[in-house]
């Protein structure tokens, strides 16, 4: 018998009655030479305040051109690939990357631009204004938009900082995506025993 009357069925598909209320709306339409210049007005660039651009003009390693060459066949790939490099205390892995960064174009990677930064520094610049993980995401986007690589020396480190009480996700963790599906790239290091 519940099924002889269809209201009763389906209440909200019924109205006893329908008001109708204005709601003024601002809408702002922009001429094609005003649409022009707000797309060429810079926009604030927020990793230059979370990061240090990487600059080196001496010479760091000695006998690791193999090495460097690998780094770069890895950096010219066809795919964006982030790469950890692990060794023990001491063996030149951030002297690696810094040579890296010096000859990055002999190694045919002029564009290349690597932007270094610690975890504990990422927490503490990202921690205003929304929370880190809403401003790591721009960071990840503006990284992405101007294809520049994050160089962070402590891999461990990025999954110890940002958890806390009621929230169990860490930076490491949350970039996890972003390097999956190769939309930013990651140069780190760690030692044996962190990895």
């Amino acid at each position: 018998k519940r099924l002889k009357s269809a209201r009763t069925i389906f209440p909200l598909f019924w109205y006893e009655s329908i008001n109708i209320t204005n709601i003024p709306q601002h809408l702002e339409f922009h001429t094609l030479t005003e649409l022009r210049d707000l797309q060429s007005q810079k926009k604030k660039r927020i990793v230059p305040e979370v990061a240090e651009r990487m600059s080196v003009t001496t010479k760091e390693t000695f006998e690791m051109d193999e090495e460097l060459g690998q780094l770069a066949r890895i950096a010219k790939g066809r795919y964006y690939r982030s790469i950890l490099l692990v060794g023990p205390s001491g063996s030149g892995k951030t002297a690696l990357v810094r040579e890296f960064e010096r000859t990055k174009e002999s190694l045919g990677l002029p564009g290349l631009k690597l932007w270094e930064v610690t975890a504990a520094r990422l927490i503490l610049k990202l921690s205003t204004g929304g929370g880190w993980q809403k401003n790591l995401s721009l960071v990840c986007e503006e990284l992405a938009e101007y294809q520049e690589s994050l160089f962070v020396p402590n891999f461990a480190q990025l999954f110890e900082v940002g958890r806390y009480i009621g929230n169990e996700i860490s930076i490491g963790e949350y970039l996890k995506d972003y390097i999956a599906r190769g939309q930013i790239t990651l140069i780190s290091e760690c030692t044996d025993e962190e990895f």
